[in-house]
């Protein structure tokens, strides 16, 4: 049983075979070979003609041709006329002649960037995606030189969304490229985002008209990730961080996840993949800091619990109206989390902040720190430092499930997995299952691991269906894991680039660990001798689990929305 979906650029499945070339066609006058079913953008990108794209991505498969700025001018074979067309749904033909670089075509493509615009805010400095937009990039190579039809009561009545506490919704900042509502339904199966009203009205809401924090979304984030502009992004909150960081009454507590260390050099020229640890901690104690410690700890304790959620906080002799925690995380969600009821103990949250991987990253910069340029420090200790092989797989999908394995037989058997590395849970398929031997009184168990929320919910279907008897399921929301979490890097015109570099550097980190265990971890059972007793004691139980609320929401679809997704993914043949 395996599925296949949205798979990182870079993956055997994300590259499709060389077909052989059926088409001959000219692209700028110089002969091309095409092939069959493939698009005159997909053609010209094989042989490094470049043609301006906003609403386009190509490894989600997304082409609805509604920007309009990948117009290339076309002549058909025995034709006296040219043609103006998209380049990203109109299919090659054999004998086609491709231009893209014309006076009139690159002035229509200044046209379209010009009504993009019309209704677009024009207060860059203040999005959050100033510098790094896909729009101010293909304006810049239109040679956009002015802005005729701004109409600012048209961009003052599109709506701003801040209800969510993670995650903020900007229409005045949308172009309507649709990608969010692409990745929400096809990708993630979710289908909170919807395409409402028609022509110069045209926007993306939210299903049955709720709000972004009342409705269906889970806040994964994957829509932020493949959003061209700045109209989804998360709720900024470097500002706060910092404060804390700089009042020297305050003891601030840092932690950050295991993905960020390897989900974050290249934003300060690194190799992606890169483990930039150590300079992340010496960035941490650069802003003020007090104390830094690692999340890694804490999966080492996820595992010795069992697999539940972790929730800690752990101070020693110090007043807690005094201590303040910021969890840097590559999960947008997390934000959503430390606002629940059950994370909060008369008035006083467990976690006071999250920021995001890219929050962490504009704050290094305000600050002029260089990652690149740091030397690597270490841990506080005696605090949570110390992780296991198996605390750091936790980043990636299957990892989590890997990690508790190794715990699983040692408690069964009193002896040491010889083989820890559960290759039948390293692959990227949406579902992958695996059966494993335990031994002792509880023999063979029937695992599996899915990662994405569309994939998760056929093995969810299946179990309530009674078709399944799997014992273990480990479940990630998003695809590949926390190494591709809402909160990571962004990455233009690609969804997902670095997924496999970041992967091999977490497991690279495991094997390399001459601790791979969770229950071997030195101060997880220090922990529980001193202060916890057995994992999932009573103690324990009471500080370390917590509980959830049903906030289901039942999706239907209307006729007119079936017709606007038929319009939305359909390509002119």
């Amino acid at each position: 049983m395996s599925t296949t979906e949205m798979v990182p650029t870079g993956t055997p499945a994300a590259d499709a075979p060389a077909d052989a070339a059926t088409l001959s066609a000219t692209i700028n006058g110089k002969a091309v070979t095409g092939r069959a079913g493939e698009t005159i953008l997909e053609c010209a990108r094989r042989h490094g003609v470049y043609i301006p794209t906003l609403c386009e991505l190509h490894d989600i498969d997304h082409a609805p041709g509604t920007c309009r700025v990948c117009l290339v001018e076309i002549k058909m074979p025995h034709a006296d006329k040219t043609h103006l067309v998209a380049s990203c749904t109109t299919p090659l033909q054999d004998g086609l002649d491709v231009n893209t670089r014309t006076p009139e075509l690159r002035e229509m493509q200044r046209l379209q960037v010009e009504l993009l615009l019309a209704d677009h805010d024009q207060d860059c400095a203040t999005c959050i995606r100033h510098g790094k937009c896909d729009l101010q990039d293909v304006a810049q190579f239109v040679g956009l030189r002015q802005n005729r039809f701004f109409d600012p009561a048209r961009v003052a009545a599109r709506p701003v969304d801040e209800s969510s506490p993670a995650l903020i919704r900007n229409m005045k900042r949308c172009i309507r490229c649709q990608r969010c509502i692409a990745i929400c339904r096809d990708g993630q199966g979710v289908d909170a985002l919807i395409q409402i009203n028609s022509g110069l009205d045209t926007a993306v809401g939210l299903r049955h008209g709720l709000t972004q924090k009342n409705s269906a979304c889970v806040t994964c984030g994957q829509c932020v990730l493949v959003c061209p502009t700045g109209a989804l992004g998360e709720r900024d909150e470097t500002d706060r961080a910092l404060e804390m960081m700089y009042d020297p009454e305050l003891i601030t507590v840092v932690q950050f996840a295991p993905a960020v260390r390897v989900g974050f050099g290249e934003e300060f020229g690194l190799p992606p993949g890169t483990n930039v640890e150590g300079q992340i901690i010496t960035a941490l104690k650069q802003l003020g800091a007090s104390i830094v410690l690692d999340t890694n700890w804490g999966a080492d304790l996820v595992i010795m619990e069992e697999g539940t959620e972790l929730l800690h906080r752990l101070r020693e002799r110090n007043d807690p109206k005094r201590v303040r925690v910021i969890s840097i995380m590559p999960c947008i969600a997390k934000k959503d989390e430390i606002v629940r009821r059950q994370l909060i103990h008369d008035g006083v949250p467990e976690v006071d902040v999250v920021l995001s991987t890219r929050e962490f990253a504009r704050m290094l910069q305000r600050e002029r720190i260089d990652l690149k340029t740091l030397p690597p420090s270490t841990f506080d200790n005696p605090y949570m430092s110390e992780y296991s092989g198996a605390g750091a797989i936790f980043g990636t999908t299957g990892g989590v499930m890997e990690a508790a394995i190794r715990t699983m037989y040692y408690v069964v058997n009193g002896r040491e997995l010889e083989h820890v590395e559960i290759e039948q849970l390293r692959g990227f398929e949406g579902v992958r299952t695996a059966t494993v031997e335990l031994g002792g009184d509880i023999g063979a168990v029937k695992i599996a691991m899915c990662h994405g929320l569309k994939p998760t919910r056929q093995i969810v279907e299946e179990v309530r269906s009674g078709n399944s008897d799997l014992d273990f399921v480990e479940i990630m929301a998003c695809p590949g894991g926390c190494v591709d979490g809402g909160g990571t890097l962004r990455s233009k015109k690609a969804y997902l680039p670095h997924a496999l570099k970041r992967r091999e550097t977490l497991f690279g980190i495991d094997k390399t660990k001459a601790v791979r265990q969770s229950h071997r971890n030195e101060q997880v059972q220090a922990l529980y001798r001193d202060y916890l007793g057995t994992p999932n004691s009573e103690k324990a139980h009471h500080l370390l689990h917590t509980y959830y609320t049903d906030r289901k929401i039942e999706m239907t679809q209307t006729v007119r929305e079936v017709w606007a997704d038929i319009k939305m993914t359909g390509k002119v043949y």
